[in-house]
């Protein structure tokens, strides 16, 4: 590229100096929103049940309102009426909570909202008297396009309202149909972690309108093939890449070989293969960043792989994934990055097509796809910051529905693994690339929010698989100076990650309520019936300190923490 090692020296400390800058930014944004813990920072440690646990109040008259709930499910028709100056569509098969006036009215994040949403309850009308919790990540508009995880009940503004066509056009609608025409015209859509309203428990569910997607789709210009998923009831917006971008695939290697499928096999150069076999519209380049004790014959195998452009580049300090990132990413102008271990496989044709076709959108900054184990489970479906940063699913199979059917939704998340993950080139250096003070752990969370600070957001996709040989029993233990490091700028993030949720079981990697019953767990992993007894009966015995089963509708709800 016509860099001498002095060019590159002075490129990557240009990038370390911005990222300094974005650090510092962080740092003085933590202490301004968040008291600055004693000591080093250290995820807050909290007991999932008698901590940071929302209580509720008994109804006073369970069952009057069992009886209204069934006669709810039973009604048609969507209602429209006024709640703190917005307006509300309900249908008629759900209930607004008595305390909608002070949840729209107090919060703050609604303040200037036009769109706004939030979490329900749904009643199983069983004898135990069980209720499940939707609780509701913020707002993500590429997972309203799969299906309608706003719920049924939304409230909008007059501008809003009419911008879309009328609230008498809107309630004919049906509700996925009637959310996504109410956001093309939202300037600010806001999520309240609260009980809004309840319905049955048949009502849970997102609902998926395949012709509203396709309409949704044809009105906001977003070319894609439209069908409804093979695994779960969503849709699956499939976009279509234009031109042919050019994309340097950027590999850190020491030339490790290592047994797969009962073959040894040189882990960079199979890499390499897997996305070599699968065409793509792309033009891509490799840069192999080689550390100085990679094999020679390793060296050989890589330049004896035909019809590829590979540039090798030696890297002789100690081991810094992030700087080796960093110095790969300055061997190329290509106009995207590919950020791939070499422990991993592509698997699906198409893979870099169906990943650039995101950032036709221009406000994606990274996109990430669904790791897999060798065995087939997940690895990771996007991080979810609880407040660890946690790999939604880890180690469960993928036909999973997962907590309202998340590991079958493209959605946008706080961060993806960089372990195989797509960035714009232009971003990547406007950010200071890969923080080389996260030498191993959390450089890619810290990587994603600092695209979230200029307003580029990171989509996970779970339409495209990599396999990630990394080892399923291993637990990962992060240094104490990179936990420090991540809280220090970036606690008032981590500790309140937009696409989770309040309410949540902190310290768990899959959607699950911070409730201890049967219900919760049944919708944590998408199926009935499988967590009553054995492994769950101690959550079970401990149900009656914290949770009343008599809970029939939020006219007496109340969330406290």
């Amino acid at each position: 590229m016509g860099r001498t090692p002095g060019d590159i020296e002075r490129e990557l400390a240009d990038l370390a100096s911005v990222d300094r800058q974005f650090g510092d930014r962080a740092i003085a944004d933590a202490e301004r929103l968040s008291p600055s813990p004693d000591g080093p920072y250290e995820f807050p440690a909290t007991d999932p049940f008698d901590a940071d646990f929302p209580s509720f109040a008994v109804p006073a008259a369970p069952e009057r309102m069992r009886q209204r709930v069934k006669r709810a499910l039973r009604a048609k028709g969507t209602s429209v009426r006024k709640v703190a100056g917005m307006t509300a569509f309900v249908p008629a098969s759900c209930i607004l909570s008595a305390d909608i006036e002070r949840l729209l009215g107090e919060s703050p994040q609604c303040a200037g909202a036009d769109l706004v949403y939030g979490d329900s309850v749904h009643y199983l009308l069983n004898k135990a008297g069980d209720a499940t919790f939707q609780l509701r990540p913020g707002w993500s508009p590429e997972r309203l396009r799969a299906h309608c995880y706003l719920g049924h009940v939304v409230f909008a503004s007059d501008r809003l309202v009419e911008a879309a066509g009328g609230a008498r056009f809107l309630r004919r609608l049906e509700p996925h149909d009637r959310a996504l025409r109410l956001s093309e015209h939202a300037t600010r859509v806001e999520r309240i972690a609260g009980l809004v309203y309840a319905s049955v428990g048949g009502a849970a569910h997102p609902s998926a309108d395949l012709e509203a997607v396709r309409g949704h789709c044809l009105r906001t210009g977003i070319r894609a093939e439209c069908t409804m998923g093979s695994q779960a009831d969503v849709v699956e917006v499939s976009r279509v890449v234009e031109g042919s971008p050019r994309v340097a695939v950027i590999i850190p290697t020491r030339g490790t070989s290592s047994m797969v499928r009962g073959k040894q096999r040189v882990l960079v150069v199979e890499a390499i293969r897997s996305l070599v076999r699968h065409p793509s519209r792309a033009d891509l380049e490799f840069v192999v960043v080689a550390d100085s004790e990679t094999p020679a014959d390793v060296l050989t195998a890589l330049n004896g792989i035909e019809g590829i452009v590979l540039t090798v580049v030696p890297y002789d300090k100690p081991f810094n994934f992030a700087e080796k990132i960093n110095v790969g990413s300055l061997h190329t102008h290509a106009d995207y990055l590919l950020l791939m271990n070499d422990d991993t496989e592509v698997l699906d044709a198409g893979t870099v097509d169906r990943m650039l076709a995101y950032f036709r959108d221009q406000s994606v900054g990274q996109v990430g796809p669904m790791l897999l184990f060798e065995d087939g489970s997940v690895q990771s479906a996007g991080h979810l910051l609880n407040p660890a940063p946690f790999d939604l699913y880890r180690g469960y199979p993928t036909d999973l529905r997962g907590g309202n059917d998340i590991l079958h939704v493209a959605r946008e998340v706080s961060s993806v693994i960089a372990a195989f993950s797509l960035v714009r080139t232009d971003l990547f250096r406007r950010v200071g690339g890969l923080s080389t003070d996260f030498p191993r752990d959390y450089n890619d969370v810290d990587f994603a929010l600092k695209l979230r600070a200029v307003g580029k957001k990171t989509v996970f996709t779970p339409y495209v698989r990599c396999l990630h040989f990394e080892s399923k029993t291993r637990v990962a233990v992060p240094e104490a100076t990179a936990v420090n490091l991540l809280g220090r700028r970036w606690r008032h993030v981590i500790e309140n990650d937009p696409y989770g949720n309040p309410w949540l079981q902190k310290h768990e990697f899959v959607w699950k309520a911070a409730v201890p019953s049967g219900p919760a767990l049944n919708d944590a992993f998408g199926c009935e019936g499988q967590w009553d007894s054995g492994e769950w009966a101690a959550l079970n015995e401990r149900e009656d300190r914290h949770l009343h089963r008599t809970m029939y509708f939020p006219k007496w709800v109340r969330l406290a923490r």
